[in-house]
C-alpha cells in the first residue's frame, strides 16, 4: 500500500475566548456605590427652582428632579448589568446595591443642604434631611432596584444587554414616589405645616 504523499493536512483550531472572572465583590459594590455620586449633581436641579418661576420651579421639583435623579442613583448598577452582567452574585446582591448607592447619593445631598444651601438651619431642619429624605431616597431606589434584578434575571436567562422596557414601571414607581413625596414636602412648607424655624 502506497503511502500518500504531500504535505500534512492542516489542523483549525477555534480560538477559545478566554472567560472573563468576576471581580471580588467590594470592587463590585464600590463601582456600584461610586456611581452613585454622580447623581449629585441632579440635586442642583432643585436648587434651581429657588429663584424661578413658581410653575416651572414647582414642575422641576416635582418632575424632573425626580425623573433625573432615579435613574443616575443606579446609573453603575445599569451600566454593569449592561456590560458585566456577570459580576453580580444575585437578584438580592442588587437590590441591595440599589439601596446603598440611593443612601450615598442622599448623605451627599445632605451636605449640600445642610451645609452649603442653608448653613444656619435649624436642628430639626438637619435631623428632617438625615432621616426622611435619606428614607425617602433608599425606598425609591429599592423599588426601581426590584426592576433591575428583573432585568438581570433576565439576561441570565435570555442573554442580551440592559432593555429599560423590562424594568421601566419600576423606574416609574421610583419617580412617582419620589415626585409625590417632594410635592407633599412643598405644599406642607407652602401651608406652613411644615416649618423648620
Amino acid at each position: 500500500m502506497e503511502r500518500q504523499s504531500g504535505p500534512p493536512p492542516t489542523i483549525i483550531y477555534e480560538p477559545i475566548e478566554p472567560r472573563s472572572t468576576p471581580p471580588l465583590a467590594p470592587m463590585v459594590w464600590l463601582i456600584a456605590i461610586v456611581g452613585s455620586v454622580g447623581g449629585v449633581g441632579a440635586a442642583f436641579i432643585n436648587n434651581s427652582t429657588i429663584s424661578m418661576d413658581p410653575t416651572v420651579g414647582i414642575l422641576l421639583f416635582v418632575v424632573a428632579a425626580p425623573a433625573v435623579e432615579e435613574i443616575c442613583k443606579p446609573l453603575a448598577i445599569v451600566f454593569l448589568l449592561d456590560k458585566r452582567p456577570h459580576w453580580f452574585r444575585g437578584s438580592t446582591e442588587i437590590i441591595v446595591l440599589a439601596a446603598c448607592s440611593a443612601l450615598v447619593f442622599a448623605t451627599l445631598e445632605n451636605l449640600l443642604y445642610i451645609f452649603v444651601n442653608n448653613p444656619d438651619g435649624s436642628a430639626s431642619f438637619v435631623t428632617f434631611r438625615l432621616t426622611i429624605c435619606t428614607a425617602l431616597h433608599m425606598l425609591a431606589s429599592t423599588v426601581f432596584g426590584f426592576g433591575l434584578a428583573k432585568m438581570w434575571r433576565h439576561i441570565q436567562d435570555k442573554g442580551g444587554h440592559f432593555d429599560i422596557d423590562i424594568c421601566f414601571k419600576y423606574y416609574v414607581a421610583a419617580v412617582i414616589i419620589h415626585g409625590a413625596y417632594n410635592g407633599l414636602v412643598m405644599t406642607l412648607a407652602l401651608s406652613g405645616v411644615l416649618n423648620f424655624e
